[in-house]
């Protein structure tokens, strides 16, 4: 698998290509054993050692037969009808995505949470490159910790496919990796682009106590006073402040990691967000 060039990098491979491209050969398996493969990898993906079920019954998530909560769905109906989708002859595409355990841990991509976070935010972007319009995607997915290999299993299909069009799809990874490290390392990727945050003072008043905000306006860290007058501020935690600290400064081959609670964590995805869209996004 081919690397992504922000951090550690994000990995992207397409597991069943050459079981696709068969297909369009008219070398493929039988449409019946294809199904029973398929429904085979979604309870497997859905229940191996090491899945993130999360509070639900198995690990899945996605949309499906118009359902966007698949958590709540039984896994044997899910089964089935990914099964009759490969009866009917659409091509169920078969993928995985992965990060370093340190990028994982770094970013906080452990959790099967975390992982639906970021696909609702992707997956219509990798759908296209697999030829897919928003309005026919489907998928299920799901997040496996596996240690020194943290990945993301994900399933996607044209629900709507035209059968008569028999054209072996081309796949362009670069694109799929930079969308989902757009995602991943918005706030180092905005550093290598010549954004980097002010992150050793208060962008106005300079001094060094008492930081407590992140100011999308003038680009980095405020005092309690300062930010208060600033309506662009998001305030943040200690934690939340390292975090950032850590990630502006770290060399990108530097093997480290760092746990932060639910709430920093949150605050650090909700300011590198809204950076990220204010220097690059706007409009």
């Amino acid at each position: 698998m081919d690397k992504d060039r922000f951090s550690d990098g994000v990995f992207f491979k397409w597991l069943n290509q050459k079981e696709i491209y068969k297909k369009y050969d008219n070398k493929g398996r039988s449409r019946r054993i294809q199904a029973y493969l398929d429904e085979l990898h979604e309870n497997y993906i859905a229940t191996r050692p090491g899945t993130d079920y999360g509070d639900d019954f198995h690990g899945l998530f996605g949309y499906i037969n118009e359902n966007s909560n698949v958590e709540k769905m039984e896994l044997e109906d899910i089964k089935k009808y990914v099964a009759n989708k490969t009866l009917d002859g659409v091509d169920i595409y078969k993928t995985v995505i992965s990060l370093s355990e340190s990028d994982a841990i770094q970013y906080g991509y452990t959790t099967k949470k975390a992982w639906k976070n970021l696909l609702l935010e992707r997956v219509q972007e990798i759908g296209k490159e697999f030829g897919i319009k928003p309005e026919n995607l489907e998928w299920t997915a799901s997040y496996h910790s596996k240690k020194n290999n943290p990945h993301c299993h994900l399933l996607i299909w044209n629900k709507n496919q035209n059968l008569e069009i028999q054209k072996k799809p081309f796949v362009r990874y670069k694109r799929i990796r930079k969308a989902l490290s757009k995602s991943i390392f918005k706030l180092k990727l905005l550093c290598f682009l010549g954004f980097t945050p002010r992150i050793t003072e208060c962008a106005n008043c300079k001094q060094k106590e008492k930081i407590s905000y992140f100011s999308l306006r003038d680009n980095g860290f405020k005092c309690s006073t300062c930010g208060k007058q600033d309506k662009s501020c998001l305030q943040m935690s200690e934690s939340t402040q390292n975090a950032i600290k850590y990630i502006v400064m770290a060399p990108p081959k530097k093997l480290f990691s760092f746990n932060l609670k639910d709430e920093s964590l949150n605050e650090l995805k909700l300011i590198t967000k809204l950076y990220f869209n204010e220097k690059l996004e706007k409009g």
